[in-house]
């Protein structure tokens, strides 16, 4: 299987703040927003089940996101993708820098509302079943949105 474009958001999170790069960090959270919320558009707001830093890809020239870890799609949580991933970036920014999180999530959540059901933006999801629809790219299983 051919690996995502990008990087983890988690370790693109930490190489931006260590290189003080805070508006790049922001534009990337904020795509990120906008392409959850294409994705809950397509699916029927149908949940991820595990949104969080480590099973999003980032490709920063191309803009291009990617959710991986889709296997648990549609099975009931506690509470929403928004909800976990404002949980995760919690905790991930704790020993960077305080309120590091609220700039971040500012950023995520102005891109979240931002979308619409006909927004243009590019973003793969990595279904770890097979048995789901692809788009043929490269033999992956994932579907541009």
């Amino acid at each position: 299987m051919k690996k995502c474009p990008g990087e983890r958001l988690c370790e693109f999170v930490a190489a931006k703040f260590y290189a003080n790069q805070m508006q790049q960090l922001n534009c990337a959270l904020e795509e990120v927003g906008h392409c959850l919320a294409q994705f809950h558009y397509r699916y029927g707001n149908e949940q991820h089940g595990d949104f969080q830093p480590s099973n999003i890809y980032y490709e920063e020239k191309t803009k291009v996101v990617t959710f991986i870890d889709v296997g648990g799609m549609g099975v009931p949580t506690m509470g929403t993708d928004v909800d976990h991933f404002h949980q995760c970036v919690r905790a991930m920014t704790a020993s960077y820098q305080v309120n590091l999180h609220a700039e971040l999530l500012r950023a995520f959540d102005k891109g979240y509302q931002s979308a619409s059901p006909d927004s243009k933006r590019v973003i793969s999801v990595h279904f770890d079943d097979p048995k789901l629809p692809t788009d043929g790219c490269h033999g992956c299983p994932h579907a541009l949105l």
